[in-house]
């Protein structure tokens, strides 16, 4: 889903970045955030629903139990949170892969 979120971002991946190019830091502010991080609780529910796992509390990984498995509406505030801070990693999860981002308008490229 990285490319759709980039998209989103108005990023795009460089495995060969300009030397000096300054790292991307996500504005927490940014309402794309908020939007990506609806976006990817819904794609972890689904992906969890396909195979089996239902809304239930206590986590219960045998029965395929979850706590999360409702709408973004409906989960605590806690769990949002998990799912902006995927978004505002983005970044870091790039570096860690070797690559890093620029802004799909850099004339740099």
């Amino acid at each position: 889903d990285l490319p759709r979120k980039l998209e989103v971002l108005g990023l795009v991946l460089r495995q060969d970045a300009p030397a000096g190019v300054p790292a991307i830091v996500i504005d927490p502010k940014d309402p794309s955030v908020e939007e990506l991080a609806k976006s990817e609780h819904k794609r972890w529910y689904d992906s969890k629903f396909k195979i089996g796992w239902r809304h239930g509390d206590p986590r219960d990984d045998v029965k395929k139990l979850h706590p999360s498995m409702l709408p973004w509406e409906e989960i605590s505030e806690p769990e949002r949170e998990k799912d902006r801070m995927m978004v505002r990693e983005i970044p870091d999860i790039v570096a860690a892969a070797g690559m890093t981002l620029v802004y799909r308008d850099d004339k740099s490229r």
